[in-house]
């Protein structure tokens, strides 16, 4: 009994993979090539996106697509957070805060009739920059600040729609240098329109 219950699971799996491939390569053929395309895009981490007080995230991305299935990719951005929008609170004032990111990353693509899905692993650093001023009036002025330059690595999910020169992208980061603290409180979502360089 249980043969034939493992058989038809089976059976079925295997047609199911084979019904998926085929719509993968029956839309792979419609979905347009690009061999390089380039994107900005605006963000901010997950976690904010119902809190009013939130960091912002400026990106740029060009994807080099080596066949269809294997890709290579940049990604640079500018994390700018929250504090530094926002006036002094109990006299300390954010000069700046922010940091600079760059990853480079491989992964593949998988196509739908009228989008491109990118699964990559990237890999990079991420350099941060904070300086603030205290003006307390019964006390000196004092001027603290802060820097630091780690690794940053991670899985990017990069979806593409539309299959003209120009095309509206977005993309989804988990960095997994923070396992098993934090991983989805530095994750982050960007939207952005993007333009094909070379067909």
């Amino acid at each position: 009994m249980y043969s034939r219950i493992i058989t038809t699971l089976l059976v079925a799996f295997m047609g199911t993979s084979v019904f998926a491939q085929q719509a993968v390569e029956k839309y792979s053929e419609k979905y347009p090539s690009r061999k390089l395309t380039t994107d900005l895009g605006i963000g901010i981490p997950i976690f904010q996106t119902l809190i009013p007080e939130r960091d912002w995230l400026l990106g740029s991305q060009t994807q080099f697509n080596l066949n269809r299935k294997l890709s290579i990719i940049s990604h640079t951005g500018l994390l700018l957070y929250a504090s530094t929008f926002h006036d002094a609170k109990d006299y300390l004032k954010t000069n700046h805060s922010y940091s600079l990111l760059q990853k480079f990353g491989i992964g593949t693509t998988f196509y739908t009739k009228g989008t491109a899905n990118g699964f990559f692993l990237m890999g990079g650093f991420k350099y941060s920059s904070v300086k603030s001023t205290m003006n307390n009036p019964d006390f000196p002025q004092q001027t603290m600040s802060y820097s630091s330059l780690i690794s940053d690595y991670g899985v990017l999910y990069n979806l593409k729609v539309g299959k003209k020169k120009y095309f509206f992208s977005g993309r989804v980061y988990i960095p997994l240098n923070n396992l098993p603290l934090e991983p989805f409180e530095s994750s982050t979502i960007e939207l952005g329109v993007g333009t094909r360089l070379i067909h």
